[in-house]
């Protein structure tokens, strides 16, 4: 990461704290304390199978963008179809929840606003080396499909329906 004198700041490829929590890896681009607390920003990886459950936000949007491979996400009643490319704003108290469906790593990006996110996933996972190229990076034997731990302190309501069985 470069700090240039006039507000800018610039991560690099791989630069940006690594973590691992809930099954999915993410790194952090900015984070809250780095953008006034405007909002935050985090690449995700998400292994096939992995995800988040069905949840909703008390406090901010949520963001996401398909870099790589496709996502579906979900709603208390529908499915929606992420290929490459795609985006999604989930509102506040919008029921959600995602996975990765095929056989291919998925890349997103996730723009969280007001930021505080970021914090949970660091308090509640681990944090990675920065070793080798971000899309690179594994995790053992990843958590089953579940929300942080610490969910309910950072405003997420798990909303206690399971996802519908995934068709590959």
């Amino acid at each position: 990461m470069h700090k240039y004198e006039n507000g800018i700041t610039v991560r690099g490829a791989n630069d940006g704290k690594r973590l691992a929590s809930a099954g999915n890896i993410y790194r952090i681009l900015a984070s809250g304390a780095e953008t006034n607390g405007r909002y935050a920003l985090v690449e995700t990886l998400v292994e096939p199978g992995q995800g988040a459950p069905l949840h909703l936000h008390e406090r901010e949007e949520e963001a996401f963008f398909i870099l790589e491979g496709d996502m579906i996400f979900f709603t208390g009643n529908e499915k929606i179809k992420a290929p490459e490319g795609s985006f999604l704003n989930c509102s506040v108290n919008t029921v959600r929840g995602f996975r990765n469906d095929t056989q291919k790593t998925a890349r997103m990006l996730i723009l969280l606003a007001p930021p505080g996110l970021e914090d949970m996933f660091e308090e509640d996972g681990e944090v990675l080396e920065n070793t080798h190229p971000f899309r690179e990076t594994k995790i053992s034997g990843g958590r089953a499909l579940s929300c942080p731990v610490i969910s309910e302190r950072f405003g997420i309501v798990n909303i206690a329906k399971a996802l519908p069985e995934s068709e590959v």
